[in-house]
């Protein structure tokens, strides 16, 4: 079975906000549509277009599978704490776990960056079709991940529309914050785990600056750190969830 893209829409930081919100506002699904709906209504007349916005925001936040259901209601109780800046933070831990896709793009995007300061959506086509195929809806779900991560000031349009570069870093006062990102980082992997000496530099992490010490991993009482070879450590996430 072809893996599945999803992430076909442009999403903003303030519908991702209302979504979040509507879930701990709202036990009943047909409830956090609704509202959903009236939010997006001048947004998109096209009743169609709405509610396959409204189905990626879902998917995002409501419709988690079991084993991510701890760290969403973590997120729900932590998003309303944190400064409106610092919110992209847990979307975007949310949206590595609910969408392959955006997480390989992002993966790619990291390294176009790690080579130069540039990359180009034509490079990063190519390297998706090589994992997930020739569709022809790659390419505009595509754009819909780009347009996404420029309204949430994560690129930048270079000189011209066919370059990308990557915006500062975003950084954070609140080590829970980091904490939060980290742990839905491990759990978007396959292997639950990470070399410590890489959080600042993992793929899937670029647009953040992570500066979180063994001590404050340790303290948090989410992961292990287990010895590698040498004088490496490796970060493992507790009891696998």
């Amino acid at each position: 079975m072809a893996k599945r893209i999803g992430f076909d829409r442009m999403i903003r930081l303030e519908w991702l906000d209302a979504v979040a919100g509507n879930i701990c506002e709202k036990e009943n699904i047909k409830d956090i549509r609704a509202a959903m709906h009236i939010l997006l209504d001048k947004e998109f007349p096209n009743y169609t277009a709405r509610k396959k916005t409204i189905t990626v925001l879902l998917r995002i936040w409501y419709k988690v599978p079991p084993e991510h259901k701890s760290v969403r209601d973590r997120g729900l109780i932590l998003l309303p704490q944190v400064s409106q800046n610092d919110r992209i933070w847990i979307h975007w831990g949310m949206i590595l776990l609910a969408f392959p896709f955006f997480r390989d793009i992002i993966r790619i995007m990291n390294r176009c960056f790690s080579f130069h300061d540039f990359c180009t959506p034509a490079e990063i086509q190519r390297k998706m079709e090589e994992t997930w195929g020739r569709r022809y809806t790659m390419k505009r779900a595509m754009d819909r991940v780009l347009q996404s991560l420029r309204n949430w000031n994560i690129i930048e349009k270079g000189f011209t529309n066919e370059k990308i570069i990557s915006a500062p870093r975003l950084s954070t006062q609140n080590k829970e914050v980091e904490l939060w990102l980290l742990e839905a980082i491990l759990l978007s992997e396959d292997s639950l785990s990470l070399p410590l000496d890489l959080i600042s530099t993992y793929p899937t992490a670029f647009p953040f600056k992570i500066v979180l010490e063994q001590s404050d991993i340790m303290n948090s009482g989410r992961f292990t750190i287990q010895q590698l070879s040498g004088n490496r450590n490796e970060i493992v996430l507790k009891n696998g969830q």
